[in-house]
């Protein structure tokens, strides 16, 4: 009997072990076609040392996924950036002219993180780099455990 339920525990580790590795792939794959993975390193180099400054709303395109077109100066340089979902601006509300932080990293202002209101303290580019690495992560790591319950739960396993 005894026999019987080692071998009953092993086969049941054993599935959850590949649908764990199953969702990890699969996770990694969409990760890196969608473009997260890019936006994760971007916000991780501008997170490191960020310098700070204020731009100005120039464009809105609320259907298209809430982006948002900013422009900032430095050294009497100016740079056009857009983003997706801008952190703390609901498109809707938001307005042409409308001030917005904007953090970049030292030496490459071309990779730049904007975020509202334009008075935001502290390193918000940092915060949201750890955001995003705390949601994927928990994705990844409790992904896999919740596909296994509803399998359990589903299958009469």
């Amino acid at each position: 009997m005894l026999c019987k339920l080692t071998d009953w525990n092993e086969m049941i580790i054993l599935r959850l072990r590949t649908v764990y590795i199953a969702f990890f792939s699969l996770i990694a794959v969409l990760l890196v076609v969608s473009g997260q993975a890019q936006i994760l390193w971007r916000l991780g180099w501008i997170s490191v040392d960020p310098v700070a400054t204020t731009g100005r709303v120039i464009g809105l395109h609320c259907q298209d996924h809430g982006r948002v077109d900013y422009s900032f100066e430095i050294d009497g340089v100016a740079y056009d950036a857009r983003n997706n979902f801008v952190d703390g601006i609901n498109c809707a509300d938001a307005r042409i002219g409308q001030p917005v932080a904007v953090y970049y990293e030292k030496g490459a202002p071309d990779n730049n993180y904007g975020l509202s209101p334009a008075e935001t303290a502290g390193n918000r580019a940092r915060t949201a780099f750890f955001t995003t690495l705390a949601f994927f992560c928990a994705l990844i790591f409790l992904g896999p455990l919740f596909l296994a319950s509803l399998w359990t739960l589903f299958s009469g396993w």
